[in-house]
């Protein structure tokens, strides 16, 4: 599947890491940090990512979501830089919550409830 190049943030300095709701139910979007903090990456691993991302979400209500690419595409970046933070958070949720398989299962809604700081 071809990703939209809106989806892949071309042009952009940093990269959409997780989209999460505040006990208070407001989105937050991580990304928001690092337009004060760019990261340093390349277009082949910003290409990665972001279809990572888009696989992992599932759009805006989840229902598009398949982990089992998600999960395949962090793996890729693990692989071209192995000690990226957010590839390796993303990746342990996928694995932690719904297992090796990929599936999100029914209750996912395209964001995760923020417990931690």
């Amino acid at each position: 599947d071809k990703v939209p190049a809106t989806l892949l943030g071309r042009g952009a300095s940093n990269r959409h890491v997780d989209r999460m709701k505040e006990w208070e139910e407001t989105e937050t979007h991580l990304h928001d940090f690092f337009k004060a903090y760019p990261p340093a990456i390349d277009d082949k691993f910003r290409s990665l990512f972001s279809q990572g991302i888009m696989f992992y979400l599932g759009g805006a209500d989840g229902e598009a979501a398949d982990w089992e690419r998600a999960r395949e595409l962090f793996k890729q970046c693990l692989e071209y830089r192995p000690h990226d933070g957010p590839s390796a958070t993303l990746l342990a949720f996928i694995d932690s919550k719904f297992g090796k398989e990929g599936s999100p299962g029914q209750g996912w809604r395209g964001f995760r409830n923020l417990d931690e700081k």
